[in-house]
């Protein structure tokens, strides 16, 4: 369907307006005028019903408009374009450019319309109708009726031709073109064109950025173009960047990324538009939402606080203190904890990190001093009901104080470090003022207030008698009251002893002269508190004129039995200067040693024999008077330790040593460790276990004699004491294994040396004779794997009677021997093992020899060798089986229910092992062995051969010479041999001689299980 010329302008237009409002043009300056710099038809001749091409190039226009009469044909903004017309007759073309300043300028073009018949026909067609810059077009064209073709491009002709009326040529336009084909024939012209438009390339757009980036971060924005005679970024947050002309190519740019983390690269060739977007991963940054310190400050020298804190979106976090980093180990950023010790006063900083940022958070931790209490008091401390007292306190280096009473809060200001409240109470109550500095770090303090009438703890005189005349003296102590005094016996106030002030009313003097007269005097000391409840207490002053005790002392109230006290005591004579005689005896009449002492100013010793509370009385005698004094001691007796065990008495480092007690009189004990000559208290007694109790200690590591000392004490702090000696022995272990040379020649000596701890034992010792180990047969015929037995070669007899069976060891089980590792052997029926499995021997060569013997090469380890049969049915057989212990895997190889081949009545049954272990040991072991009834010597081996001999039958070893049997009441049944290994004390040497390479293997066997070390020495 053919379009309206008008619709088609007014659309491209608006097109060409909207792809040229990215342009990057330049816009017009100051004094520059509007000016048309092209405006053409192509074809300027059309015939009815064709269609023309209006172009126009303009420049320094802020519009453009095309009409054809009045009617507005296309308008826009453009500098330069093209529209399509169709008129129906001749038209001429106005163009109207308008230029920024209001002023327009005009240009016309006429499109001839002709109607003739017979005009040639063309056609003219692109490969393409877009292409980027720098790439090529195919044009295409045919005509009929024509006898001549000229194309053009933008830059001018392309083809003119007679000859080639239908064709084709490539073209690289470097703007957008419209090809114009005019054909003329005999009929007049004809006319075809082709728009191409060429538009920019883009062949790189992208960030240069690692991971997600916050909103507001500068990226590297890096882009390659071709072609582009404008360029710009935009973002849909509404920033844009221009491309400077020398950018447009290849640049790079750092801008910031928005909410969208989108970019978009507009490119601009003409009416050719091209762009490419990025995205930006867009994050945000982690957040520090809390990080705080268990406190706000640290105490002076240092102190440990928790840091704790809480992310978001963090990944990681960095604890610094003082700039020096913290190890954090696994702890989680997003929320976790850790305890450090500062020195002293500290700067720390977390910071919080992602891909996106850091943040960091810091605490500043300051040193402040310890708290002190220097002073709390209640004035008075024992009030009357609803008496008002004061309650006062002083401190030093507090941040906050708190007070209780009976544990429930006392109204007090916080930061009154020191301060003074007025209470009233009704019952007694236990007041508790704590103090706490800003590192957390607090004291407490307490002290009791009681209520009831004022109590007098005290009041005396200070001395027994006085001669008349004298000074007294009087004191008292007290705990309540506001007013004090001393009446005399009439009851009148004794001057000089009426207190009213606190500070003389809990503890005081007065000072009076003493009566003239002998006897006693009455003193009556009165003590009331502010609500009017008063309390009394009396002292008597003897007035004497006889010998007086002015003072007797001892040296304790409480002693225990055993201490060694001192009695002192001052005397005055009588009046008429006669000294008394002494005499001074506890109540149970027994008398303290006062030979040699000063009789006026004396001191006596005494030894204290019974416990109770004893009242020692001084006797001051003269003719016409006596004087006694009296003191009061509380002897308590020592405590008894009943019994002390320590078990066990030898034990190993770690294991557990068990102390036991029983006691009686102990107010403490504590249980001690000589170690050494160090003696250092490992446990303290509780007070529930005092009578009776048990303490587990594990045992210390090192070897030799320690002692458990119990050490009991009574509440004097008198001791007595037992002890026990416990033996720690080191646990079996190896320390070093090593050879004096590790090659030597063949038959040269070497020495080998170890340390150790427990019974090393040593193999292969080729010389030693077997050690015998007692009871240590396992049977194995439930368990066992059977070895299939064939006959043994050329001239034996059948499986059962001269049977052999080739086996090879278990995986991963080798067994050193005779200077190699043997993964294989051979049992034979008739009592002996072989490494030989290729020498086939006869019926005659299985027949018991003497050992060693070069003849019989072939037989090795040989437990039980005789004339045996199997019989399968009677349950004959040989097993193996690969087993696991303590001293590890060992391969033993068992003949079961074996009898002698002369025993035609099947009595005899015989059950033997052979052992192998890895260090090249190997055991004979035998269970049950019956002989038969006419020989039951046989079964103590009378005719067998139990020993070993190496590969070549050169050397070895046997149980017992060939042809002699055990004198053993119960025969061989129970009993073992270990061959080629030695039980060595700890520490030692031992020189073997060498004729072939031999790998030495010294092993302990801790309850852990066999240890071991090797040695490998090379025979050359």
């Amino acid at each position: 369907m053919k379009r309206s010329g008008s619709w088609l302008a007014l659309g491209f237009l608006w097109l060409a307006a909207a792809c040229s409002s990215s342009t990057s043009a330049p816009g017009p300056q100051p004094g520059e005028q509007v000016e048309i710099l092209a405006f053409r038809a192509s074809p300027t001749t059309i015939a009815a019903g064709q269609e023309a091409i209006l172009s126009w190039e303009v420049k320094n226009a802020a519009g453009i408009e095309i009409r054809a009469g009045e009617a507005v044909v296309a308008q826009g903004n453009s500098t330069e374009g093209t529209t399509t017309v169709a008129p129906e007759e001749t038209t001429t073309y106005r163009l109207v450019a308008t230029g920024h300043d209001g002023t327009s300028v005009e240009r016309e073009t006429t499109v001839v319309v002709e109607a003739q018949e017979g005009l040639p026909t063309v056609s003219l067609t692109a490969d393409r109708d877009a292409i980027n810059f720098g790439e090529s077009v195919r044009l295409q064209w045919h005509t009929e009726d024509a006898t001549h073709v000229v194309i053009r491009g933008r830059d001018g002709v392309l083809v003119d031709t007679t000859d080639e009326l239908s064709g084709e040529r490539t073209d690289s336009p470097s703007l957008t073109t419209v090809y114009e084909l005019e054909a003329t024939g005999p009929g007049g012209d004809a006319g075809a064109s082709v728009k191409v438009r060429v538009d920019p390339a883009i062949e790189n757009f992208h960030a240069v950025v690692e991971g997600p980036v916050a909103v507001g971060a500068e990226v590297e924005i890096v882009w390659t173009t071709r072609g582009a005679l404008s360029l710009e970024i935009t973002t849909p947050e509404g920033g844009a960047y221009v491309v400077p002309e020398g950018d447009r190519e290849q640049g790079r740019a750092t801008l910031a990324v928005g909410a969208s983390g989108r970019f978009t690269l507009v490119a601009t060739r003409g009416e050719g538009v091209k762009e490419a977007e990025l995205t930006v991963e867009v994050g945000d940054a982690p957040k520090i939402v809390d990080f705080a310190a268990s406190a706000p400050a640290v105490n002076m020298g240092g102190g440990s606080l928790t840091f704790s804190w809480t992310t978001e979106r963090a990944t990681s976090v960095a604890l610094a203190v003082n700039g020096a980093p913290v190890d954090l180990g696994s702890r989680s950023p997003a929320a976790d904890s850790i305890e450090l010790t500062l020195r002293g006063a500290a700067t720390v900083v977390l910071t919080a990190a992602n891909a996106v940022g850091t943040v960091d958070r810091t605490l500043e931790i300051p040193e402040v001093a310890l708290p002190v209490i220097a002073a709390f008091a209640a004035t008075p401390a024992r009030v009357g009901a609803g008496e008002t007292f004061s309650l006062s306190w002083s401190t030093t280096g507090a941040h906050a104080v708190s007070l209780t009473r009976d544990g429930q809060p006392v109204e007090a200001d916080p930061a009154g470090t020191t301060a003074r409240i007025e209470q009233q109470l009704d019952a007694d109550a236990r007041y508790t003022l704590r103090a706490t500095n800003l590192a957390g770090t607090f004291v407490t303090r307490e002290l009791v207030v009681t209520v009831g009438a004022p109590t007098i703890h005290s009041f005396e005189a200070d001395q027994v008698r006085y001669r008349p005349g004298a000074p007294v003296v009087l004191s008292w102590n007290v705990s309540g009251g506001s007013e004090l005094k001393v009446l005399d016996a009439a009851k009148a106030e004794v001057e000089g002893c009426t207190v009213t002030e606190p500070s003389g009313l809990k503890a005081g003097t007065c000072y009076f002269g003493a009566p003239a007269r002998p006897g006693a005097n009455e003193y009556e000391l009165q003590v009331t508190n502010g609500v009017g409840q008063t309390s009394t207490r009396k002292a008597i002053v003897d007035i004497v004129d006889g010998p007086a005790i002015e003072r007797f002392v001892a040296s304790a109230v409480r002693a225990s039995v055993g201490d060694e006290l001192s009695f002192s005591w001052t005397i005055s004579p009588d009046l008429e200067g006669k000294t008394p005689a002494l005499h001074l005896a506890d109540d149970l009449g027994n008398d303290v040693d006062l030979s040699g002492v000063d009789v006026l100013e004396g001191t006596a010793t005494h030894r204290l024999g019974h416990s109770g509370n004893r009242t020692f009385t001084l006797t001051a005698s003269t003719p016409d008077a006596t004087a006694t004094a009296a003191v009061q001691i509380e002897v308590v007796s020592l405590p008894v330790i009943a019994n002390l065990t320590v078990a066990p008495a030898s034990v190993q480092p770690g294991e557990t040593i068990a102390i036991a007690w029983s006691m009686s009189g102990a107010s403490s004990a504590a249980i001690h460790l000589i170690d050494g000559g160090q003696d250092s208290t490992i446990y303290e007694v509780p007070e529930e276990l005092l009578s009776l109790g048990s303490y587990h200690v594990p045992a210390p590591s090192g070897a030799g004699e320690r002692i458990y000392r119990l050490v009991a004490a009574n509440d004097l702090g008198a001791e007595v004491s037992q002890e026990r000696t416990v033996v720690v022995e080191l646990p079996p272990s190896i320390f070093s294994f090593t050879a004096d040379r590790m090659t030597v020649a063949r038959g040269e000596e070497v020495t080998l040396e170890w340390q150790a701890t427990g019974t090393p034992v040593l193999a292969p010792l080729v010389d030693t004779a077997p050690r015998e180990l007692g009871t240590t047969f396992v049977d194995i015929d439930g368990t066992g794997e059977l070895l299939m037995m064939r006959s043994c070669g050329p001239g034996a007899s059948d499986a059962d009677d001269d049977g052999c069976a080739t086996f090879t060891f278990p995986s991963g089980f080798a067994f050193p021997f005779d200077g190699a590792l043997r993964n294989e052997a051979r049992a034979v029926v008739n009592g002996f093992l072989s490494f030989d499995t290729v020498t086939a021997p006869g019926a005659t060569s299985l027949n018991q020899r003497e050992l060693p013997n070069r003849s019989v090469s072939y037989v090795h380890l040989s437990p039980f060798w005789s004339d045996l049969t199997l019989d399968s049915y009677e349950g004959g057989r040989i097993l193996r089986e690969l087993r696991h212990g303590p001293q590890g895997d060992h391969l033993v190889i068992q003949w079961s229910h074996m009898y002698d081949w002369d025993d035609l009545s099947y009595d005899s049954d015989f059950n033997f092992q052979v052992v192998l272990w890895p260090n090249g040991a190997f055991d004979f072991r035998y269970g049950m062995m019956r002989g038969d009834k006419i020989w039951e010597g046989k079964a103590d081996g009378y005719e067998a051969v139990m020993g070993y001999q190496n590969m070549a039958g050169s050397r070895g070893a046997v149980v017992k010479p060939y042809g002699e049997r055990f004198d053993y009441d119960d025969g061989l049944g129970g009993r073992s041999w270990r061959f080629l290994e030695e039980s060595q004390a700890p520490n030692g040497t031992r020189t073997v001689t060498l004729d072939q390479t031999t790998t030495f293997t010294l092993c302990v066997d801790p309850p852990t299980g066999r240890q071991c070390e090797s040695l490998t020495i090379e025979v050359e």
